[in-house]
């Protein structure tokens, strides 16, 4: 183990945790926060180990594509995962008429990239944690802690949803690891890693009127919330807003929309105008389209 710091891998199964993603959101109104998630899984790394050095943790997570099919609860996942800094790695799938590989061969990518990290960057992780279920990684699981002491945390969900499938994590998978982290447990102990549900916008809504502009040189509230706002919570707001607009794709939304949804997403109404904001403050992360009048600005994230 490195002397400065506790290093630790984390390797999200996309499909698998999709499914504990939609099933928290259909049933429960929550999200993942993956930033905080990922904070938390750290903190328990370093409770493991008993020690005050800093857990450095490198994310990544791999999912299947499909060229000719959409799906826009996917599409919101992955830009949560993309917005939280987290790698992806994608894998052409079959689709129909498409040729490509068999959805196995995600799992196969993950296991390859999780490999290949270790060996290739001369043990570049103490402790590798899986976001997954399948027994199909315990050889990477059994590998890696019998030949080269490497700790293992399996991060998990099982749930009967209706309508929605069910999902169990593998016990083989479970008895593997060294210690594991229940997400069901997480939400039962009302942790900070979830983000609650508020959906206010919807197709319907993109020609709204000036009264639901976001303008808060109309607000008077003791309960206001002053400027700057974080990137985390700009990020989110604009992707909850592409998700109900754009089919969860990067594309324009308007300013006054993704300021509607940032005033659900504090909790409180916010005082000082947003659009000034984001061009002081997150320019370098921000496209906004030319030629706007004031008040119909739009934006999306730069590519």
């Amino acid at each position: 183990m490195s002397n400065d710091k506790i290093r630790a891998g984390l390797y999200i199964d996309g499909n698998f945790t999709f499914h504990i993603f939609n099933y928290l959101a259909k049933t429960l109104k929550l999200e993942i926060n993956w930033i905080k998630l990922i904070d938390y899984i750290k903190e328990i790394i370093c409770k493991e180990e008993k020690d005050k050095r800093n857990c450095v943790l490198e994310s990544h997570y791999f999912v299947g594509t499909k060229s000719l099919t959409t799906d826009q609860d996917r599409d919101y996942f992955y830009n949560s995962l993309d917005h939280a800094g987290i790698s992806k790695h994608a894998t052409p799938l079959k689709g129909s008429g498409v040729k490509g590989l068999k959805e196995d061969a995600v799992d196969t990518n993950l296991v390859f990239n999780a490999t290949k990290d270790f060996y290739q960057n001369k043990a570049s992780y103490d402790y590798l944690v899986l976001f997954a279920g399948d027994s199909d990684f315990v050889p990477l699981t059994r590998g890696l802690k019998n030949a080269e002491a490497v700790k293992v945390c399996v991060v998990y969900m099982d749930f009967n949803g209706v309508n929605l499938g069910n999902t169990k994590a593998s016990s083989e998978l479970l008895d593997s690891a060294d210690f594991t982290i229940n997400i069901s447990n997480l939400q039962k102990m009302k942790t900070d890693c979830f983000d609650k549900i508020n959906e206010t916008l919807s197709n319907n809504n993109s020609e709204k009127k000036n009264d639901d502009v976001f303008d808060s040189d109309k607000i008077q509230n003791s309960e206001t919330i002053s400027n700057p706002f974080t990137w985390e919570q700009i990020s989110k707001a604009i992707i909850k807003t592409q998700k109900s607009l754009c089919s969860g794709q990067n594309e324009f939304v308007l300013v006054s929309q993704v300021g509607i949804q940032l005033k659900n997403i504090l909790g409180k109404k916010v005082h000082g105008k947003l659009m000034p904001t984001l061009k002081n403050m997150y320019k370098d992360k921000i496209q906004f389209e030319e030629n706007t009048k004031p008040g119909s600005e739009k934006i999306k994230f730069r590519n």
